[in-house]
């Protein structure tokens, strides 16, 4: 069997299995648009009274667009890699999937994909709609194709750097604190709950050497047009740079649990 019938088989596999979930995806459909609604009016609030048009570099509308889009990338960039390595970590169901043909990160890789792709279909879609017909959000064409990369680079990058912290399941016995520190952070850090131009500019100026602002600031960024042609690309080049950082550090990891695995005997 080929290696591309195998991630085909995986991809068939988690689009099947996603189908039972069917009415706990489809939830996003009501906590999404309320969640943007009270967005939506907390921040209309907020520019009626100070009367200013533009804050920290974002219109009224800029802002309810990048909650939006930042809705988005969360969807497409989700993984759920860490809690599935913590638990077949602690309950030592890891060993039947390192006797398979093929890699574990890799696996729940296209896994995730798999996953996703049913995403697209029950939560980004009618989102997308509600979003264009309710709350006038634009697409410009010109961008959307460097936005659809850099939310594939996002998601790549938040697997990897999800996959690392779960691996620490290898070494502690409950890490699952140190997984709901990195989603907070993350959450915070990458931009998703407000763009990073709202935070002091020392963060601003050290979050330009730091992977996290292409999570999501950067792409929704890309999203809105607030970079020219030339910086998108700049900025799609630096998020490869991250990938191949975080690829390489995953690698290692991955080969120091291992064994770590092998040397008590199993």
């Amino acid at each position: 069997m080929s290696i591309f019938s195998k991630i085909s088989g995986i991809l068939k596999t988690e689009f099947k299995m996603m189908t039972v979930y069917r009415f706990e995806m489809a939830i996003t459909l009501i906590v999404g648009p309320l969640s943007i609604l009270v967005f939506y009016f907390l921040w209309q609030a907020i520019y009626a009274n100070t009367g200013v048009d533009i804050i920290r570099g974002f219109t009224f509308h800029q802002l309810v667009t990048y909650y939006i889009v930042s809705w988005f990338v969360g969807i497409l960039s989700y993984t759920h890699i860490e809690d599935s390595l913590r638990h077949e970590v602690r309950h030592g169901r890891i060993i039947r999937d390192l006797v398979k043909p093929i890699n574990y990160i890799w696996l729940h890789f296209f896994t995730t994909i798999g996953h996703r792709l049913y995403a697209v279909i029950i939560e980004v879609i009618p989102l997308f709609i509600i979003a264009f017909v309710f709350f006038a959000v634009k697409v410009n064409l010109s961008y959307l194709p460097l936005f659809i990369l850099s939310v594939l680079f996002a998601a790549i990058l938040t697997y990897l750097i999800s996959a690392i912290v779960g691996m620490s399941a290898f070494w502690l016995i409950h890490n699952r604190g140190i997984i709901k520190i990195k989603r907070i952070l993350l959450y915070f850090i990458s931009g998703a709950v407000l763009p990073l131009t709202f935070f002091p500019q020392w963060f601003q100026n050290l979050s330009f050497y730091m992977p996290f602002q292409y999570l999501t600031f950067v792409p929704i960024n890309i999203w809105l047009a607030k970079y020219t042609i030339p910086q998108a690309f700049q900025f799609l080049g630096i998020q490869i740079g991250w990938i191949l950082i975080f690829y390489l550090l995953c690698i290692f990891v991955w080969k120091s649990a291992i064994k770590k695995v092998t040397a008590v005997g199993v």
